[in-house]
């Protein structure tokens, strides 16, 4: 499914740009920005696991429950992070 979604990113920047070489730099500075944002909302995420928790009970719940799941809410946070 993410491999048709590629594709047809691919196909339609190609289409019209038509430049393979423009497509291609386009799509690698794409894909490089998304992996050094996924890093670092990886990192941001490890620092706060080593932050005190004297704050209130709502802040707990919220960091512990982005904690738990690591991947998703690295997902997340770039999905919602992008606007």
């Amino acid at each position: 499914m993410y491999g048709g979604a590629a594709a047809t990113v691919f196909l339609l920047m190609w289409r019209y740009t038509g430049n393979i070489t423009l497509t291609l730099g386009v799509l690698a500075g794409g894909v490089a920005a998304v992996m050094a944002l996924a890093l670092l909302a990886g990192a941001l995420l490890a620092l706060s696991r080593r932050l005190p928790l004297r704050v209130g009970v709502a802040w707990r719940f919220g960091l512990n429950n982005l904690l738990r799941r690591t991947r998703t809410s690295i997902g997340q946070i770039l999905a919602f992070g992008s606007r």
